[in-house]
């Protein structure tokens, strides 16, 4: 946090609500600029649009650092049947024991 101040950046710390995973997540992509942005994207692209992007390595193919997942996305992710996020699965994770 204090980097970021230095930086000149204001970033508020949030704290999701304890039962925030048992609602449906926000699609941005869909909802950003109201839907116009994903059709823009799939006249160039190929798919739907969307760019996955890896879990543990950056666009240069670099190691990332500091990658944490979120608990409440494996508790979805285990009371949810079909909640996969492709990020995870494409990194072959799975919920911790």
């Amino acid at each position: 946090m204090h980097l970021c101040r230095h930086a000149g950046l204001a970033l508020t710390p949030s704290t999701p609500e304890p039962l925030a995973w048992m609602t449906a997540p926000t699609d941005s992509f869909n909802d950003f600029m109201a839907g116009w942005y994903g059709r823009y994207r799939r006249w160039f692209h190929s798919g739907d649009g969307r760019h996955y992007r890896r879990l543990d390595r950056d666009g240069e193919g670099n190691l990332s650092v500091g990658v944490s997942i979120d608990p409440s996305v494996w508790a979805r992710w285990q009371s949810v049947p079909g909640y996969r996020p492709r990020t995870l699965t494409d990194a072959r994770l799975i919920p911790p024991e």
